[in-house]
């Protein structure tokens, strides 16, 4: 459940009277609502407010803020993480970069080695938290390490395109200085030159202009060849990277100039606040091919859709509510398929739209 700001969390977690109460970090977002760290803590804590008598409290431990949490009217929590120290952690890990990272989740007795079919090293936490909640939940080993395996990322969080002359790590939904750092370190140990796409991170409150400063300076720290910074808070961003960084006052004059920028065999990691709408930039600099590459693996890996081999793509602008950019795409489908294989009788091919979040 995702919140912005204080009570938000006591709401949604008498809405859901939840079995179950995961947290998986306490990082530096929404700090002009909540504040600081400590801020974080209160309003995601709240979740425990409506938790069930018989219910768990599943955290991990390698967080400092988490870790302080002993118990919740008398339910401890289990504690998972990277050190062996944990209730449910991790070993033999081995980092393949973007194809994933293989390791064995362990806990007493059980030992499930798995392939995390997903890039960054805190995956594997997040591995660990389903891990727990699995057992929790009577699955077997081998169900958990098959759920596992099958992870998909959904839109733009993480999602690697290859378009064939470059790549990219689209992880343009949202953005703090927490995520965007893990993203920063996703990308440092990757082949060929690195190049960091990077834009305002918004509700960071009165420390606003340090913290963009500061990931700036983490992201040249960290070898990143080349930043590109985008948006009004992002001037900061370039300025914490220094000699070397590109930057643009505006998302649109950066999709004017971003693909002079970018070299054959780059990695391109573009990340910031969802309000910023940098998937102009992943749609409109980085070629339509990518769209539909992410259109067609996301959704005929489920096995939901399925197209003609050519169709008619039209892409447009949804109008929403909240005036936010949401790109859709016209495409012209299949229709449902009988159990024989062919038609199922009386359908047609059958106009859909898909917008994108």
């Amino acid at each position: 459940m995702g919140i912005s700001g204080f009570t938000e969390m006591t709401r949604l977690s008498k809405m859901v009277c939840p079995d179950i109460s995961v947290i998986t970090n306490i990082g530096c977002c929404h700090l002009e609502n909540l504040k600081d760290r400590d801020g974080v803590l209160k309003a995601k804590t709240e979740m425990f407010q409506y938790l069930k008598e018989d219910g768990h409290i599943v955290l991990c431990g390698d967080d400092d803020k988490l870790s302080t949490i002993k118990e919740y009217n008398g339910i401890k929590p289990i504690f998972y993480g990277i050190d062996t120290d944990r209730e449910y952690y991790a070993e033999d890990i081995e980092d393949n970069l973007l194809s994933g990272i293989d390791c064995v989740l362990c806990h007493g007795n059980v030992k499930i080695p798995v392939h995390i079919p997903a890039p960054g090293r805190h995956m594997v936490e997040n591995a660990l938290a389903a891990f727990a909640v699995g057992e929790l939940l009577g699955l077997t080993p081998d169900e958990i390490k098959r759920g596992v395996e099958s992870f998909k990322n959904v839109g733009s969080r993480n999602n690697i395109i290859d378009n064939g002359s470059y790549i990219v790590i689209d992880d343009c939904y949202n953005a703090n200085p927490t995520s965007v750092k893990a993203g920063l370190d996703t990308l440092a140990p990757v082949k060929g030159r690195t190049v960091a796409v990077l834009g305002d991170m918004k509700e960071l409150g009165t420390d606003e202009i340090s913290l963009h400063f500061e990931v700036g300076r983490y992201a040249k720290e960290k070898g990143i060849n080349l930043l590109i910074a985008a948006g009004p808070l992002a001037k900061s961003l370039a300025e914490g990277y220094g000699d070397g960084a590109v930057y643009y006052e505006t998302v649109d004059l950066a999709c004017e100039k971003i693909k002079d920028l970018i070299q054959p065999d780059d990695t391109v990691l573009v990340k910031a606040s969802h309000s910023m709408h940098f998937e102009k930039i992943v749609l409109d600099r980085f070629e339509t091919s990518i769209l539909l590459q992410r259109i067609v693996s996301s959704r005929a890996q489920r096995g939901i859709l399925r197209f003609f081999t050519s169709f008619r793509m039209t892409i447009g602008h949804s109008p929403r509510s909240d005036n936010m950019y949401v790109p859709s795409v016209i495409l012209r489908m299949t229709p449902p398929l009988s159990d024989r294989g062919g038609f199922a009788e009386g359908s047609r091919p059958f106009p859909t739209i898909i917008t994108l979040h």
